[in-house]
C-alpha cells in the first residue's frame, strides 16, 4: 500500500464514545483517576502519553513497518 493510503486512512476508527469520524484533540493535561486513586483508563498526565499521542505513534509505525512507534 502506497504511504499516502496508509497516513489518510490509518488513524480513522469512529471514536466509541462520541462517534466522531475523525480523532478529536484531547487538550487535558490531567486525567480523572478512578473512586481508589488507580487511572484505569491508562492516562495519567497528557504529556506523558493521550489518545493523540498513541494514535500518532501507531500511525509513524505503520509508515516505516514497525511494530511501535
Amino acid at each position: 500500500m502506497n504511504p499516502e493510503t496508509v497516513a489518510a486512512q490509518a488513524a480513522h476508527h469512529p471514536d466509541p464514545a462520541t462517534g466522531a469520524v475523525a480523532p478529536p484533540i484531547y487538550l487535558s493535561t490531567t486525567f480523572e483517576r478512578d473512586p481508589d486513586g488507580e487511572y484505569s483508563r491508562g492516562f495519567v498526565y497528557s504529556r506523558a502519553d493521550n489518545p493523540n499521542r498513541r494514535s500518532l505513534e501507531h500511525l509513524l509505525a505503520l509508515l516505516e513497518g514497525g511494530d511501535s512507534g
